[in-house]
C-alpha cells in the first residue's frame, strides 16, 4: 500500500497510472493472477529532467550533487536544494528523520531510483535512505 500512496507524488496522469500498475504487481502475483502487459511509459534520458516526469525521454539511473541548501519542516521532513538546481523534498510517509548539522555545502547527495518510480537520496558517508520526490 505504501508503494501505491506514494505515486500520488506524481503530477503527470500516465506517469500515475503506470506506478500504480507497478505497485500492484506483487499483489497481482501472490494472487495468482498474470502480469500486466501494458508497455510503461518511456523515461527521461535529459539529466536536467531527473525525477520529473516526461514522455519519449530516458534518465540517468542516479545524480550526484552537492546540497545547496535544506530545510525542515514542522514534521522535521526536509526540503533540499542542490547545486544544479533541482528540488527534493522527502515524502511525508517516510519516517526516517534527518540529522544534518553542518552547512548544506558540505553534503553531497546521490539520488537513485527506488522501486515502483520512487527516488532514494543518500548523503555521502552518512547512513540513512531518505524517500523523495522531485518539486522542481
Amino acid at each position: 500500500m505504501r508503494s501505491v500512496l506514494d505515486c500520488n507524488a506524481l503530477s503527470d496522469l500516465r506517469a500515475w497510472l503506470n506506478c500504480y500498475y507497478d505497485a500492484a504487481e506483487p499483489v497481482r502475483a501472490q494472487l495468482g493472477l498474470r502480469a500486466r502487459t501494458i508497455n510503461p511509459v518511456p523515461v527521461p534520458s535529459n539529466p536536467s529532467a531527473f525525477g520529473l516526469s516526461q514522455k519519449s525521454q530516458k534518465l540517468p539511473e542516479k545524480i550526484v550533487a552537492s546540497m545547496l541548501e535544506y530545510k525542515f519542516d514542522r514534521d522535521r521532513h526536509f526540503t533540499v536544494t542542490l547545486a544544479n538546481g533541482q528540488v527534493w523534498r522527502q515524502i511525508a510517509g517516510d519516517d526516517v528523520v534527518a540529522r544534518w548539522d553542518k552547512p548544506a555545502r558540505s553534503y553531497s547527495v546521490i539520488i537513485s531510483r527506488g522501486m515502483f518510480g520512487s527516488y532514494n537520496l543518500q548523503v555521502a558517508k552518512m547512513g540513512g535512505v531518505y524517500k523523495v520526490h522531485r518539486s522542481q
